[in-house]
């Protein structure tokens, strides 16, 4: 019963969604972030792929290297609650 669709609409789903869709707008690799966060790009792979939860302080991490407010990756409440 629990299918892929139910794992993509989670709020960490849907914030690393966000931050891949970021880094792509910004014309930036995973490598790229990987050095701007002080990670390895598995570090990177792994959150924005969805197979290592994302937390808070990787999200601003991110949105701090992409220059961009954590509020852009971050599901709304309405979102959230769905």
């Amino acid at each position: 019963m629990f299918g892929t669709m139910q794992t993509h609409s989670t709020p960490m789903a849907q914030t690393a969604a966000a931050c891949r869709a970021e880094l792509a707008r910004a014309g930036r690799s995973q490598t790229w972030l990987a050095t701007e966060v002080g990670e390895n790009k598995y570090w990177v792979s792994r959150r924005l792929a969805g197979t290592t939860d994302i937390s808070v302080d990787d999200v601003y991490r991110i949105c701090a290297a992409l220059n961009i407010p954590p509020g852009r990756v971050l599901p709304d409440s309405d979102e959230a609650a769905s």
